[in-house]
C-alpha cells in the first residue's frame, strides 16, 4: 500500500510538471512601447475539431443560396497587415486595421469574423474579443493557433452611417 501511495504521488507530480511545462511553452513575453512587460498566451483561433464539426454539419432543409458579401464603396477600409504572405506558421499574429471614411466612425457592435469552409462558416468573433486587442482601430492578436492547411477568414463591419465592408484573409498554415 505504501508503494501505491508513492506511485500516485509521483504520477500527480509528473502531471503537474507536464502541465506547467506546456503552459510555459505557450507563453511569450514582450515589452510594449510603454516599457511594460506583457505576457502573451497562445489561444485557439480555429481547431481541427472545429473544422471537422463544420464539415459534418448537415445541410439545412431550408437552406438558401448565399451570395458573396459585398462592400459598400464608401464603407470603412479593412487592412490586413499580418499575417504576411500566403504560407505561415502557427501560432500566428493578426494585425488588422480599420479606417473609417469621412466623418463616420467604426460601429464595433457590427464586427464579425468568420472562418469559412465552402458554403459553411464558423463565427470566431468572440474568441478574438476574449483573446486579442479589439478596438475601433482594429484587431491585434498574438499567438493564435490554427491547424495545418488552407484557411479562409472574413472580417465584416459597418461604420456609423451603416456602410458595410467585408475583407477576406486566406493563407496556408505549413505547420499547426
Amino acid at each position: 500500500m505504501k508503494n501505491l501511495i508513492s506511485y500516485r504521488q509521483t504520477a500527480t507530480l509528473t502531471m503537474i510538471f507536464l502541465a506547467a511545462a506546456s503552459i510555459a511553452l505557450s507563453v511569450d513575453s514582450s515589452e510594449t512601447s510603454a516599457g511594460k512587460i506583457v505576457q502573451k498566451v497562445a489561444f485557439v483561433l480555429i481547431s481541427q475539431e472545429d473544422i471537422d464539426a463544420l464539415m459534418d454539419t448537415p445541410a439545412s432543409p431550408t437552406a438558401s443560396v448565399r451570395r458573396a458579401e459585398q462592400s459598400h464603396p464608401e464603407g470603412p477600409e479593412i487592412i490586413v497587415r499580418k499575417p504576411e504572405g500566403a504560407e505561415i506558421e502557427s501560432p500566428l499574429s493578426l494585425d488588422i486595421q480599420f479606417k473609417p471614411k469621412g466623418s463616420a466612425t467604426i460601429a464595433m457592435d457590427t464586427l464579425s469574423v468568420k472562418y469559412k469552409r465552402g458554403f459553411l462558416s464558423l463565427d470566431v468573433t468572440n474568441r478574438l474579443l476574449k483573446n486579442a486587442e479589439v478596438s475601433a482601430d482594429g484587431i491585434i492578436a498574438e499567438m493564435a493557433t490554427v491547424p495545418a492547411g488552407k484557411h479562409l477568414f472574413t472580417v465584416a463591419l459597418e461604420d456609423s452611417l451603416g456602410r458595410r465592408s467585408v475583407s477576406s484573409l486566406e493563407f496556408v498554415c505549413v505547420d499547426g
